[in-house]
């Protein structure tokens, strides 16, 4: 009786707001059906776009604002790299048109902030999302300038990533000789990043060496100083 008097007081959404909160307490929530864990491991590309797109629309706020910031306060290259991640997760998920639309975007702060390497990666985000969406004519003329912006920022492994990109557009569109060209030039800049990091480990090598070998040379002179302080 207590507990129906207690009942008929509370409000209809109160009541029904607590019979969901017990709901919930005995059926957990699972991604693969009643009785089987969440599987936290698994990429939610879905997720991902929601995330970036939280923080396309946040990234001009400021902490405890709800007014809109003045336009110097907005983060170009923030904005410009979250719309850049949304167009890469819609390559993953295979919607083409929707990352040509995000990549455009990227393309088009990038050149208003004169980002010059988020303009390189827009260009390359357009000519993977053309390539797949089966435009191979501008992939191609996209990968070109991809290419060229990259070696001009002097960015070999992105450059060799661009001629990748139209060896595969030439390989569709039956052009063998160009397909072959820019899968030389790839293969070049990747044996010249190979030879210089190669290089570089043996350089560390025989630094580490040289740093070992001072190391135990002046740690002999000092048990030597002692041992002579010793004596005497």
């Amino acid at each position: 009786l207590h507990r129906r008097a207690l009942s008929a007081r509370r409000p209809k959404k109160r009541r029904r707001h607590i019979k969901r909160l017990q709901g919930r307490q005995h059926h957990p929530v699972s991604d693969h059906g009643a009785g089987k864990p969440r599987d936290l491991h698994r990429i939610d590309r879905p997720g991902i776009i929601i995330g970036h797109q939280f923080a396309v629309r946040n990234c001009g706020k400021r902490r405890g604002a709800d007014e809109p910031p003045p336009e110097e306060a907005v983060d170009i290259a923030a904005l410009a790299l979250c719309y850049g991640r949304i167009g890469q997760a819609f390559c993953k998920l295979k919607k083409w048109e929707r990352a040509i639309v995000n990549f455009d975007r990227q393309l088009s702060l990038a050149i208003e902030g004169d980002l010059q390497v988020l303009r390189a990666e827009a260009h390359l985000g357009l000519a993977h999302a053309h390539l797949g969406w089966g435009e191979y004519d501008e992939c191609a003329m996209l990968y070109e300038r991809a290419m060229l912006m990259f070696g001009e920022l002097g960015d070999s492994k992105m450059q060799a990533i661009a001629h990748h990109g139209l060896q595969e557009a030439y390989s569709r569109l039956h052009n063998e000789k160009f397909r072959d060209r820019h899968q030389e030039r790839a293969q070049k800049i990747e044996r010249a990043v190979h030879a210089r990091l190669e290089e570089g480990g043996e350089r560390l090598t025989k630094l580490k060496s040289r740093l070992i070998a001072s190391t135990a040379e002046q740690s002999k002179q000092i048990k030597l100083e002692r041992v002579s302080g010793a004596c005497i």
